[in-house]
């Protein structure tokens, strides 16, 4: 995350939002296009339009045990709470462009937890006053919002390869989805 938000100071001064997507992840651009679009009337109550959006952490624990969850375990001298500050799961999520510098720059003066969403989205976001904005249309790894279905792929943001029991029911979707949409690529 660190490098994407050197490379987006760096290389596209002055942009609106960034969006962070990890590799087995299928983004819907065109109704995250449309909410991004709806957002500065959503966002003004966020202090100088510094806001992050995705889905919420509902319960964000810090994992202090690596029995079932090894990856995510934060040794408690790192951390020493046992809960985070709300943070948006780390599969995708965007931030305003506005809040580069001033995460990189908290990135160097705190602690660096090995919980990319959780320092991220939460620890930083939290002491920079950054507000974090829920979307139902970002899935998590757990369970789709309410009126998905593999035939309307449209009302999800984004779709992770863990969503799906195995690639076939994967594939459906993409294909699904790529069906419906072929008609506005251009060539």
């Amino acid at each position: 995350m660190v490098t994407a938000l050197y490379w987006a100071r760096d290389y596209c001064p002055g942009v609106q939002h960034v969006l962070k997507v990890d590799s087995d992840t299928f983004i819907n651009m065109m109704l995250l296009t449309a909410l991004l679009s709806a957002l500065p009337s959503m966002a003004q109550t966020a202090p100088g339009h510094r806001w992050m959006l995705g889905h919420v952490n509902p319960k964000p624990v810090v994992i202090k045990s690596d029995i079932e969850y090894g990856r995510w375990k934060v040794d408690s001298n790192l951390y020493p709470f046992d809960q985070f500050p709300t943070y948006l799961y780390g599969h995708s999520y965007v931030i305003s462009g506005c809040v580069i510098d001033d995460l990189l720059r908290a990135y160097h003066r705190m602690p660096l937890i090995p919980v990319e969403d959780a320092y991220f989205t939460g620890v930083l976001a939290k002491a920079l006053g950054i507000r974090r904005l829920h979307s139902p249309w970002f899935a998590t790894y757990f369970k789709f919002p309410s009126g998905f279905s593999l035939t309307s792929p449209d009302l999800l943001i984004d779709v992770t390869m863990t969503n799906f029991e195995d690639w076939t029911k994967q594939l459906q979707f993409y294909l699904t989805f790529i069906a419906k949409y072929i008609h506005m690529i251009r060539y």
